[in-house]
């Protein structure tokens, strides 16, 4: 699916120089993002069309991105949000321009499957980690289940996702239009990081911020209130917010996920 009403801002985009001869312009509708207090470099992108796989991996050789973060099926409601950019069968190579791609073990955890991918290029290879959180419906709150909400970060949810990725140096996110869950995605762990670094957290702000990275970053009310969410499982897990605090918030928040 192509997302023309989505901007890809310029001052921000990665442009491809990696084999650049077969692919044209460079173009890919990929933004990093940046951010005091990340300790991540994150890009966020499109989720990959059957036409721009093979710029996809580009980018992920280019970028030395050790860490690919999905946060879609490839198929939802009968719709494509995603090609299938690596085969689902162990040791099966498939080639993608000048590079070849294998799969070479596979986990299912919940509702997280995580891929680790044999990139190679020449003589070089490099380990990827991918990571797909297959239940985050498009445009709804990143909650797979009620029960969530109220338990530690140890389930897959949001904040435990956000602790399998940080410090693997550079993040690729994507879901279908790299917007909504993406930016929910990568505009929490801003929030987690001021958090640590014990600066006020802001959302607002700091959504301002990372939509001059990436146009239209979260897209909606209830992704805006899954980020709140998560924070407050955080400093409730750490003591810095009550339970019965997060419970009165957890009521409010149902009754707007229930309407």
């Amino acid at each position: 699916m192509i997302f023309s009403d989505v901007p890809c801002i310029d001052s921000t985009r990665i442009i491809i120089t990696f084999f650049r001869k077969e692919l044209g312009n460079g173009y890919i509708h990929a933004n990093r993002v940046e951010y005091p207090t990340l300790r991540n470099k994150y890009i966020i992108t499109q989720g990959p069309l059957p036409g721009t796989v093979d710029a996809f991996w580009k980018m992920i050789w280019q970028e030395n991105v050790f860490c690919i973060v999905m946060l879609c099926r490839t198929i939802e409601d009968g719709k494509r949000k995603s090609a299938e950019y690596f085969s689902p069968i162990i040791d099966a190579l498939v080639k993608y321009g000048p590079l070849s791609v294998v799969l070479k073990d596979r986990t299912w955890d919940d509702n997280v499957v995580t891929s680790m991918l044999e990139v190679e290029y020449l003589h070089e290879s490099r380990m990827i980690t991918h990571h797909q959180w297959r239940e985050w419906a498009d445009f709804k709150v990143g909650l797979s289940r009620e029960k969530d909400f109220l338990q530690p970060p140890t389930d897959h949810t949001l904040v435990s996702l956000l602790q399998k990725v940080r410090g693997k140096s550079t993040v690729v996110v994507h879901c279908s239009a790299g917007v909504g869950r993406s930016g929910t995605f990568v505009a929490l762990e801003m929030c987690l990081q001021d958090l640590a670094n014990g600066i006020p957290v802001n959302v607002f702000q700091v959504v301002v911020h990372l939509r001059k990275y990436r146009a239209l970053a979260v897209q909606t009310f209830e992704q805006y209130l899954s980020i709140y969410r998560a924070i407050l499982q955080v400093g409730e897990k750490h003591g810095a917010i009550s339970k019965s605090e997060v419970e009165r918030f957890y009521n409010i928040y149902q009754q707007h996920v229930n309407q």
